[in-house]
């Protein structure tokens, strides 16, 4: 995104935008363990133009501990406790889930398309088995068993 005018400092900067607003953005553990994008007014803004700005000071000075939050950066997410688990009737594959469900086989998978989706369909128990062992991607197994045919949108989970 480009700015109308903006001002970089370690961990923090103000910026105004085309449409003349003002905002000092600041990274976590700066002020705070959170970052955040605050409003902030022009005086803010033509004060923390100065190079040797010291952002505590310019917190202080304009009480900016009362500014409107536009955006709050938390902790980052530790992706170790988001993996997925394989069970006995389901295997999370690379961009895909096949499962068992009553003797059935399935392929489910999240379309790349403009308002998202899920498409799912039966497969044979060979293709479940193998994909459960080998690891594929999701093109390895649409080519490797000519599964193309499948992928149509008479199959997406509504």
């Amino acid at each position: 995104m480009s700015y109308k005018e903006e001002y970089n400092h370690h961990g923090w900067r103000v910026f105004k935008t085309k449409n003349n607003k003002y905002a000092l953005e600041y990274e976590r553990n700066i002020i705070s363990e959170d970052g955040a994008l605050i409003q902030i007014t022009e005086d803010v803004f033509n004060d923390a133009r100065d190079p040797n700005c010291n952002l505590i000071e310019l917190f202080n000075k304009h009480d900016l501990e009362k500014s409107e939050v536009l955006l709050k950066v938390g902790k980052p997410i530790k992706l170790d406790n988001i993996i997925k688990k394989n069970t006995q009737n389901k295997f999370h594959g690379n961009g895909y889930i096949v499962r068992k469900k009553d003797e059935k086989y399935y392929l489910r998978y999240r379309l790349a398309q403009h308002g998202d989706g899920i498409r799912e369909f039966e497969i044979t128990e060979q293709v479940y088995l193998y994909d459960r062992n080998k690891g594929l991607t999701m093109i390895d197994i649409l080519k490797k068993y000519d599964l193309y045919k499948l992928d149509i949108p008479e199959n997406n989970v509504k």
